[in-house]
């Protein structure tokens, strides 16, 4: 019974559905909840570490990353670490964490994802529309006040951040992006690395087989 035991199975999956409540299995594993608990918290941090140095936060929804299920289940112990079907992220981490290759360019570090054509519009532009409208910052506004041109005086009384001025910026960035692609973040691997290795397989081993032998007594 303690052989079948030995071979732990973590699993690591990239999306997923529906959270369930940690550790389902009513078998007294206090020592190992607590260690996987501990790494799994500390694989998140180091995930959003790197996510932040990257500057790829936006609104945020990258940055959450949650536990989705950790339990044991017919001797092996199954932990989903990802992201909720309702967070924006589920759909296109996986492109920020390993890039896009450019059309002309590649700044990635051997991603599938490339961009075929330099073609800006739809929802891509849509979308950076948004983001330059939550990062006003990013505008150069005019703000010359005295011998305005009649040009000037009129995007004046539009007010300081025209809709045109904003669109033509976006679609000059996506035309920038499309053409450059977007750099690998490796935040999951990163991540893995830093928290599920060596150290974390030879601990789990022993508090796996000292629980293993408290519920054996019991």
């Amino acid at each position: 019974m303690a052989n079948k035991l030995t071979g732990k199975n973590l699993d690591f999956l990239e999306s997923t559905g529906e959270s369930v409540d940690l550790f389902e299995s009513k078998a007294s594993i206090s020592n190992t909840d607590k260690l996987i608990s501990s790494i799994a918290k500390k694989f998140i941090g180091a995930a959003q570490s790197k996510i932040r140095r990257a500057n790829a936060i936006d609104k945020g929804n990258l940055l959450d990353i949650k536990i989705l299920t950790n339990q044991l289940k017919g001797g092996d112990i199954e932990l989903q670490i990802g992201y909720t079907q309702d967070n924006p992220a589920y759909d296109y981490w996986d492109f920020q964490d390993k890039g896009v290759k450019g059309v002309k360019k590649n700044k990635t570090k051997g991603s599938p994802y490339q961009y075929k054509k330099i073609t800006v519009g739809g929802k891509f532009l849509s979308q950076l529309i948004a983001w330059y409208g939550r990062h006003k910052n990013y505008i150069k506004n005019e703000t010359q006040k005295k011998n305005l041109s009649g040009l000037q005086r009129k995007r004046k009384s539009l007010g300081s951040l025209q809709v045109n001025k904003v669109k033509s910026i976006a679609y000059a960035t996506g035309i920038k992006i499309k053409k450059e692609g977007l750099s690998t973040i490796n935040f999951r691997k990163d991540a893995i690395n830093k928290s599920f290795n060596d150290q974390f397989y030879s601990e789990l081993a022993k508090e796996f087989g000292t629980d293993i032998l408290i519920n054996l007594q019991e």
